[in-house]
């Protein structure tokens, strides 16, 4: 408790951030009740970054955290661990008791909860028994119900961390569908029409395919594999005289400024201004340093997996810079939204 008892001074001196919130929790009779906003910052918390919760303590004025304390700690975690285990007031409990401390100071307490991020398998975690009104994620000090995009997103993500790594069993050649057999070979006919084939022998017969054509098939192939099927959102590919473009659903996972500048036409400088100002705004979060700086979803650090599919898709494009064939210049982006063939 004596360690617990030197946070005290601390926490006057905390504001609320997207990992800190201070609830009152005085209650009607001013001897301490867990507010029914609680489950809402717990289940924003829970879907991004976790943070701590501390009860008793009441930020004002704005920016001022200040203790008022809990006069009846066991009332409020009575409260607690039983709305945490009710299935009605909240989809899954993440806490344990080593991350719930009620802290003594000056004849009252203070109740400091620990919530972690939950593993996107227990994701959403979301109030009451309806997810698509109930998830909530934390964007700087504010909890903001989700939309039901994301809420799709979460619950297709809940069975494994990355929907590519499953494999599955049972499925021959009589599993594909004709219709789409079809629909596939004559996108990559479209996309194979036309370009240039230097003419080149091996062991006497011509090769008719260059890196080009296998860069476009691949790239046609990823997209349709690691689309998410779960939105409104189809998968567009484009081809004009100048690129080749490919863009599916999803998340990418990261991106950069320098991955910016491959897919629009916005000014460095203009690049830098705007995400800056996403993540001031709470809409993005940034990590690295200087030309290695990235940006991210709140909660959504990528990880080891995310950054081996974006780095493929990185380097999965052609520039103009660094391939030529023929005299014409050839590159893949993922700018475009639809299908051409001129």
């Amino acid at each position: 408790m004596g360690a617990m008892n030197s946070l005290i001074p601390d926490i006057e001196r905390f504001t609320e951030d997207y990992d800190i919130e201070a609830k009152k929790a005085s209650g009607r009779d001013g001897q301490g009740e867990l507010p029914q906003s609680f489950f809402e910052t717990y289940s924003a918390m829970a879907n991004t970054y976790g943070g701590f919760i501390f009860l008793g303590v009441q930020e004002k004025p704005k920016g001022k955290f200040t203790i008022k304390g809990i006069s009846n700690p066991p009332k409020v975690l009575k409260s607690l661990w039983d709305g945490l285990n009710n299935r009605q007031q909240v989809s899954i409990n993440l806490l344990n008791d080593k991350m719930v401390d009620v802290i003594e100071h000056n004849n009252t307490s203070v109740i400091r909860i620990q919530v972690p991020r939950a593993p996107r398998r227990y994701r959403p975690v979301y109030v009451g028994t309806n997810p698509s009104n109930g998830t909530y994620r934390r964007n700087y000090e504010g909890d903001y119900r989700c939309d039901e995009e994301t809420v799709r997103r979460m619950m297709a993500e809940q069975v494994e961390d990355a929907r590519d790594a499953e494999l599955l069993e049972y499925f021959d050649f009589n599993d594909i569908d004709e219709n789409t057999l079809k629909a596939y070979r004559k996108v990559i006919q479209k996309l194979l029409a036309d370009l240039k084939v230097p003419f080149k022998l091996q062991d006497t017969k011509r090769i008719d395919q260059t890196p080009v054509h296998e860069a476009l098939r691949e790239a046609l192939v990823n997209s349709l594999i690691h689309a998410d099927y779960t939105g409104r959102v189809s998968v567009l590919v484009v081809k004009r005289p100048d690129l080749f473009g490919f863009r599916n659903p999803g998340i990418e996972g990261k991106v950069t400024n320098d991955r910016l500048k491959c897919i629009t036409l916005a000014h460095p400088h203009d690049i830098t201004k705007t995400l800056s100002g996403l993540v001031k705004q709470g809409f993005l979060e940034s990590d690295g340093a200087t030309r290695g700086t990235y940006y991210f979803f709140p909660g959504e650090p990528p990880h080891a997996e995310a950054n081996l599919v974006e780095l493929n898709s990185e380097h999965s494009h052609l520039s103009s810079e660094h391939n030529q064939l023929s005299s014409e210049h050839s590159h893949l982006s993922s700018e475009h939204n639809q299908l051409s063939s001129e």
